[in-house]
């Protein structure tokens, strides 16, 4: 099982080569400095509606729920019987599934990030890269690692809950749905500062937990820290939620994939 999820990893990497070519134009590939704003979402302004770049950078995403949105639901239905039956602490066991979850997620953001760069340190034009860009990279990672450990924990506790591989679908229709929504502001959202946005419309998005993946409305450290700070409240919560379920759900002993 694990080895299969190990596998399904690589398609991070193989995501990160197809967005890179996403980019690709008459004039070859953008700067390597560039390129980081392109994934990292800096010039997605949503004055531009660019829904379609929205649609292509959001797939390495949905691949990896699809995959661990169920990681720790099908351990808790393979292996309950084995696991409970011989009087392991459930919590101690959440504990542990939690952590490789997160692992799954930081080697998979990891692996798109490198799939990215990794074209356009072969063919990219300009290769400088200064003290910004490292930064940019390396803080997009942190937040990418938390966003894809909130988003598929929360799809695992859906999915125990229910006991159907539906949490993902119900899941992935929220997500999608913040996306878009934080297109809505439209012209309102301008000049890449937040504080540009009409009062109006303002907290279209600043509620929205997507806009702090989003870093066109991210400018200066305080705003990363924020982000930061977002996704690590929210998984506190989710993971709580999760840790209260565990505890009381009887286990399963199959996958319900309707």
């Amino acid at each position: 099982m694990k080895k299969d999820y190990i596998f399904y990893s690589f398609i991070s990497f193989v995501s990160g080569l197809f967005i890179s070519f996403t980019f690709f134009d008459r004039e070859g590939f953008p700067a390597l400095v560039n390129m980081i704003h392109h994934v990292d979402m800096g010039y997605l302004n949503s004055d531009n509606l660019n829904l379609s770049q929205l649609i292509f950078i959001l797939i390495p995403y949905v691949l990896f729920q699809s995959v661990f949105g169920t990681y720790i639901y099908r351990h808790f239905c393979s292996a309950a019987i084995y696991v409970f039956s011989r009087g392991f602490n459930k919590g101690i066991w959440y504990i542990k599934q939690l952590l490789e979850l997160f692992m799954c997620s930081f080697f998979n953001a990891f692996l798109y990030i490198s799939g990215v760069l990794f074209v356009h340190v072969l063919w990219g034009k300009d290769l400088e890269a200064g003290e910004d860009f490292l930064y940019e990279t390396l803080i997009y990672l942190v937040i990418l690692t938390l966003y894809m450990f909130v988003t598929s924990l929360l799809i695992n506790v859906v999915a125990i809950i229910s006991d159907s591989n539906i949490a993902f679908a119900v899941c992935q229709a929220v997500y999608l749905a913040l996306a878009v929504f934080y297109l809505y502001p439209g012209s309102y959202h301008m000049n890449y500062a937040l504080e540009m946005i009409d009062p109006e419309y303002a907290w279209m998005i600043e509620y929205n937990p997507f806009s702090y993946m989003v870093f066109n409305t991210r400018l200066i450290p305080t705003d990363y820290q924020a982000s930061v700070d977002v996704f690590l409240i929210l998984i506190l919560v989710v993971s709580y939620a999760g840790y209260v379920v565990v505890k009381k759900r009887e286990f399963v002993s199959t996958v319900n994939l309707s």
